[in-house]
């Protein structure tokens, strides 16, 4: 529930103060690009000034969640034929294999 009502705050601050847009983009990955298995995965988008930002906030960050986010932007572009500028996960709990898999997967890390 926390993680949720951060996630809610991070929007209303993003979109009214801001005046980013942040939209949830969810797709049906028959293929089982992202998790080897059919599955519906989901990603928050950010678009601002024709910047677009893959963003996943999770109460803590291991090296598989910093893996799978990567994949799912992967997938996010091949489908959409949007590129994605810049990959970010923030988490208050960070692993340390999650903070080498976001160094070697070029995904931004915020934590505390």
């Amino acid at each position: 529930m926390s993680e949720s009502a951060f996630r809610e705050t991070l929007r209303g601050l993003l979109e009214k103060e801001l005046k980013a847009k942040v939209e949830k983009w969810t797709y049906r990955d028959d293929e089982g690009y992202v998790f080897g298995y059919p599955a519906v995965v989901d990603i928050d988008i950010l678009i601002k000034n024709g910047r677009v930002i893959a963003l996943e906030v999770t109460s803590h960050a291991r090296a598989s969640d910093v893996a799978a986010l990567r994949r799912k932007a992967e997938l996010y572009e091949k489908i959409t034929g949007r590129r994605i500028d810049e990959v970010i996960i923030s988490s208050p709990f960070v692993d340390d294999s999650a903070r080498e898999a976001a160094e070697r997967l070029g995904v931004r890390v915020y934590t505390a």
